[in-house]
């Protein structure tokens, strides 16, 4: 015959495996499902920076902007750059770029403005050397 403490020792024991078994499993498991976040968010960036370097494109393609806009209605009508880099001639260069390229092939739009953040120039690289 079972006694109450004994049966209370056995529910116990039991809790206290599964909680145990089910932590060494789990610990995994969440570590796949941060990974998972982590992708969608990158997914996420990527999808951002390849929105913002088509509209900049179409934009140079149809002429819309042009040379003395200021950085802040660009950044604010197209989007802001992948990155934003000092230049020896200019005081800033912002890098458009899609998604899918990486920074050493050639597929990048640059935007080049003066210390008074004023368009002074635009090169687009099309990727083809």
């Amino acid at each position: 015959m079972v006694t109450k403490r004994c049966a209370i020792t056995c529910v116990i024991f039991v809790y206290v495996c599964c909680v145990f078994s089910f932590s060494a499993s789990a610990g995994p498991l969440f570590e796949l499902m941060a990974v998972g976040e982590s992708q969608k968010a990158m997914e996420k960036e990527l999808a951002k920076e390849t929105k913002a370097y088509k509209t900049i494109k179409k934009a140079i393609e149809k002429g819309l902007i042009k040379k003395g806009e200021s950085a802040d209605e660009i950044r604010r009508r197209y989007g802001a750059p992948v990155i934003t880099l000092s230049d020896e001639q200019y005081a800033e260069k912002w890098v458009y770029k899609p998604g899918y390229a990486s920074y050493f092939d050639g597929i990048k739009i640059y935007l080049f403005f003066d210390s008074d953040k004023t368009l002074k120039g635009i090169r687009v690289m099309s990727g083809v050397r």
